[in-house]
Formats: structure tokens, sequence, C-alpha cells
């Protein structure tokens, strides 16, 4: 997202939020991958003032996809292929 709202900003503070060099030290990843993942939406962020943060939820979805991987896309006969 690059331009905020005031309803984004009231998430962001809500939620909490982490400045990139956060995220990337909390994924155990580079600042440059993390700056990437943003870029490319992968991971939503958000442009307040000359800063750009991510909500820790988003960061801890993305970690918990990552972990749990997709999921199955079919089944056959109940069980996961």
């Amino acid at each position: 997202m690059d331009r905020v709202t005031a309803t984004d900003r009231d998430q962001l503070a809500a939620e909490g939020s982490m400045s990139l060099t956060e995220a990337a030290a909390f994924l155990g990843v580079s600042r440059r991958l993390v700056e990437e993942l943003a870029a490319s939406g992968e991971l939503p962020s958000a442009k307040i003032g000359w800063r750009r943060v991510v909500a820790r939820a988003a960061v801890r979805a993305y970690l918990a996809e990552r972990l749990n991987g997709p999921g199955p896309t079919h089944t056959h006969g109940g069980r996961p292929c």
C-alpha cells in the first residue's frame, strides 16, 4: 500500500507495526529481502513519512504461511495428494 489513509494508520497503530529492519530480524532474513517482499506486495507495507513499516500481524501471517506451506490444492479419497 503506497498511500496511507487514516484507517490504515489506525490499523497499524492498533496491531503494532515494525520497521523493515525489525521485520527482517524477526523473519531471520536480510533487510533487502524484506524490501523486495514489500515492493512486490507479498508483504503489505505502508510508507509513513520517510519510513516504510509493516504490520506485525502481516509479518506473523507471512511467517506462518512459509512454515506451514500453501496446503493441499486437491485431495484423493479425503486425503491430501
